[in-house]
């Protein structure tokens, strides 16, 4: 019980979230509670406590892809785009959109 109180004073807005979200799931369908978990979840993330524990997390360092994160092919008119980072199961950002191999 004192981790939880601990817990609860470390991040009440995320505190105060959880008590709301467990609150309005009780007898709700499945897919009404992913919906309020998604709001409470994205609320949070532009608040204080999610940026301060941001912070507080270490960096890592990337190392560059040698690879592009895209590969296009044209046939005549028909343009396609595959996907490139399977060590990163094709996870694309503003970071991996630099040029792509055609």
């Amino acid at each position: 019980m004192r981790r939880t109180t601990q817990a609860a004073a470390k991040a009440p807005l995320a505190s105060l979230g959880l008590v709301q979200l467990l609150r309005a799931s009780l007898a709700r369908p499945v897919y009404e509670g992913l919906v309020a978990e998604s709001l409470v979840y994205s609320t949070l993330q532009a608040g204080p406590e999610f940026g301060a524990w941001i912070a507080s997390r270490a960096r890592k360092e990337r190392e560059p892809s040698r690879e592009p994160a895209v590969l296009m092919a044209r046939e005549g008119a028909a343009l396609s785009l595959r996907l490139n980072r399977p060590e990163k199961r094709n996870a694309f950002s503003a970071a991996s959109s630099l040029p792509c191999r055609r």
